[in-house]
């Protein structure tokens, strides 16, 4: 009876020695699988997310362009409408200027010197190359802001797809195009504008020119100032793309 009481310790000794050896191997193993699996779920998940922001990257790539292409075609759409009206409105001044050029003619008889008829008649034509001068050269001026506003757009958009925020650009951009517009209003009024010389007397001959040319001149003035406004805008909107940029590369070095 003793025999087999130590026989059975003995034994249940041995098993717990067993145990005691092979558990700690066990739980080293369920911890290498269990890390392994952390693992393999850590690369998935930076696997997925790294997907998720490639296809934002080529989102954003296609938003930008797509901005980008809208602006462009909006900007080309008003210039051709712009043209396009100042054409039709000189095509039907033409009509008007030859019956003012005969009525000219005709107000110029109370003249009797050959000599003071061919000076007004020469004004009265210079009056109307002026006005068509200065009006193409404003309109050639608002085609040059626009091309600078659609660049500063562009650097705008690039910088916007960066996280950068760009409303108050695109607050002062949209100011500035307003303005531009305005100032084309303008332009297209003053183009289908005539100035008639009126002819009083020959002693009053000076005193008509000048209000006549004064007339113009003051026409033009507004346009100048409605120029200038629109200019003003666009350096405005290029200062404040500037801070946007310095600010943008000073998070770029300090990365």
């Amino acid at each position: 009876m003793n025999t087999l009481l130590v026989t059975l310790v003995v034994v249940l000794i041995s098993i717990a020695s067993v145990e005691a050896q092979v558990n700690p191997i066990n739980k080293r193993q369920e911890l290498k699988e269990e890390r392994k699996e952390k693992l393999e779920s850590v690369k998935e998940t930076r696997k997925d997310f790294k997907a998720q922001v490639e296809e934002k990257k080529r989102e954003s790539r296609g938003d930008l362009k797509e901005k980008k292409t809208e602006f462009k075609e909006a900007v080309q759409g008003r210039k051709d409408g712009f043209k396009a009206e100042v054409m039709e409105k000189r095509a039907a001044m033409q009509d008007k200027l030859k019956t003012q050029k005969d009525d000219l003619k005709k107000r110029l008889n109370v003249i009797k010197d050959t000599k003071k008829k061919a000076i007004v008649e020469r004004i009265d034509n210079k009056l109307t190359e002026l006005n068509t001068k200065r009006v193409d050269h404003f309109g050639d001026v608002l085609e040059k802001l626009e091309g600078v506003i659609g660049r500063v757009n562009t650097k705008a958009i690039e910088l916007e797809g960066k996280g950068k925020d760009i409303s108050a650009v695109e607050s002062s951009l949209t100011e500035a195009k307003n303005l531009v517009n305005s100032a084309r209003d303008l332009i297209i009024t003053q183009s289908a504008k005539t100035y008639t010389l009126t002819i009083s007397s020959e002693s009053g001959l000076k005193k008509d020119v000048g209000v006549v040319r004064q007339a113009l001149q003051d026409d033009l003035k507004k346009i100048n100032d409605a120029v200038k406004a629109a200019h003003n805008e666009v350096r405005k909107a290029i200062t404040l793309l500037g801070g946007v940029a310095v600010k943008n590369n000073i998070n770029q070095n300090s990365q």
